[in-house]
């Protein structure tokens, strides 16, 4: 086939696609979390505030830095930090017994996996995963359940990610969530007072990196 057509096999797996590439994807989020990674009393330790002031007039801007701080780092690390559930939806599988990839880690559990809308059994799926890279779904027979047609929503994979517990979050985690509500806390505008210079970076890079997915960005 190669001779035939180069590095661009025939694009009959999805629309402009070609069928060795990964299915495409879309993701809803089916639970959110019911914690956060930081509680409102460590950041106030953080932040040098009064002890207490978590109950405090600033309570409000407190937790919501903590859930924006939270969900800036999964967006940039494209990771889940507390345990959520997650609806992905493709119109494909991959070919014959590639993996296929499930995002946002670290992994959790599979709880559904349907093709048409039927139930699969889910002792047919192999799953490996850790803490950092995407989970990777395998057939345990070698092939995976055969697709009579290729609707949008074809294929449904119903999974839980993120740690259990704030104690469970990688301490580089969870002082990257610091370093970020600190510099929020510190600098309530898009520039600096006086010198109209952009802020100072959070400064998580180093803290972060060992959790994104090597990639070119």
């Amino acid at each position: 086939m190669s001779d035939i057509w180069g590095w661009n096999p025939p694009l009959v797996g999805e629309l402009d696609r070609s069928i060795f590439a990964p299915p495409r994807y879309r993701l809803v989020r089916t639970r959110r979390p019911t914690a956060q990674p930081i509680t409102p009393s460590e950041a106030v330790l953080h932040l040098r505030l009064d002890v207490g002031a978590e109950n405090g007039p600033e309570k409000l801007l407190i937790e919501r830095l903590i859930a924006t701080a939270t969900a800036t780092l999964e967006e940039h690390a494209t990771i889940a930090v507390m345990s959520q559930e997650w609806r992905m939806t493709l119109r494909r599988l991959p070919i014959i017994n590639d993996a296929l990839e499930i995002p946002l880690p670290p992994f959790a559990a599979l709880l559904k996996f349907t093709v048409h809308g039927e139930d699969q059994d889910l002792s047919r799926f192999e799953i490996e995963h850790d803490e950092r890279l995407p989970a990777r779904i395998y057939p345990v027979s070698g092939t995976w359940p055969m697709l009579w047609s290729r609707r949008p929503q074809a294929v449904t994979v119903e999974f839980r990610c993120g740690w259990p517990a704030a104690a469970d979050v990688p301490e580089t985690l969870r002082h990257a969530l610091l370093l970020a509500i600190g510099t929020w806390y510190e600098n309530r505008e898009s520039l600096q007072q006086f010198t109209l210079t952009p802020l100072i970076e959070i400064g998580w890079r180093d803290l972060i990196e060992p959790h994104r997915e090597a990639g070119f960005a």
